[in-house]
């Protein structure tokens, strides 16, 4: 239920992952209510979840967490306001606890249940991604260090520097991970909308590179995050490339009569 639940998410979004979630209201929903509906439909049923439900769509919960915090934090350096400082760093705080939380439980499943033959592994990137909008919003957080007293301004920058070191080892993991899949028989080809789910937190991992070296004054940071867009900018090009293809083919199909 929770995977279908994200997948849906990213399928509705824009940008295929599910991370324009910034109002309230569907905030609490990720937040509380999937929660909630999750574990009074087992406790009904009586069946359980076993690890292979778990995969990178689990990470839209993180997303939603630090997109949040990402706002919050945006609104309080234009408002100087102490309270959405604090809002702020505490989500930041819950989000980077619930990226904790979920990769050890899609960590587990990786290594004991393993990756099926059919399975998807784009939305693995949502992984990295949820690492990358974690080390965004500690940059916004870090912008607001006058008017939040509640994390020391060394603590949030040496956490974000800890997660990007993270992010960035899973990259090639990443990428290991959709070649190998690709030498397996019956392996996801070709343009699939799944596809959109890496764009975006390769988009993401350059944008908070830069802005956390930007504000923590990081040169090498700062000129990895803007060169990066490139290949960003190369990645969505050639996914969007394939999503035209793909429908140009599905509208020239000639139709067999009923």
């Amino acid at each position: 239920m929770l995977s279908r639940y994200f997948r849906s998410a990213a399928e509705e979004s824009p940008y295929g992952n599910g991370t324009c979630v910034c109002d309230g209201s569907e905030t609490l929903l990720r937040e509380y209510g999937v929660l909630i509906a999750l574990v009074g439909g087992i406790s009904r049923s009586g069946n359980r979840i076993g690890l292979d439900a778990a995969d990178g769509t689990w990470f839209l919960w993180v997303v939603a967490t630090q997109s949040v915090a990402v706002s919050t934090a945006a609104y309080a350096k234009i408002a100087h306001s102490d309270v959405a400082a604090t809002l702020a760093v505490l989500c930041w705080g819950l989000g980077v606890l619930q990226l904790i939380l979920v990769a050890t439980i899609v960590g587990a499943r990786l290594i004991f249940v393993g990756v099926g033959p059919t399975d998807e592994t784009a939305p693995y990137w949502v992984f990295m991604g949820s690492g990358a909008i974690s080390i965004l919003a500690a940059a916004e957080v870090l912008g607001t260090a006058e008017e939040q007293i509640v994390f020391p301004r060394d603590v949030v920058g040496g956490v974000a520097m800890a997660i990007w070191a993270f992010g960035t080892w899973l990259i090639p993991l990443i990428i290991g991970l959709m070649l190998w899949q690709r030498t397996r028989p019956n392996s996801p080809r070709g343009y699939r909308s799944a596809l959109w789910a890496m764009v975006f937190p390769i988009g993401m991992y350059g944008e908070s590179s830069r802005q956390l070296g930007f504000i923590r004054g990081t040169e090498w940071l700062d000129d990895l995050g803007t060169w990066e867009a490139w290949i960003a900018f190369a990645v969505w090009a050639v996914v969007f490339v394939g999503m035209l293809y793909a429908g140009l083919r599905r509208v020239s199909r000639p139709t067999t009569p009923a």
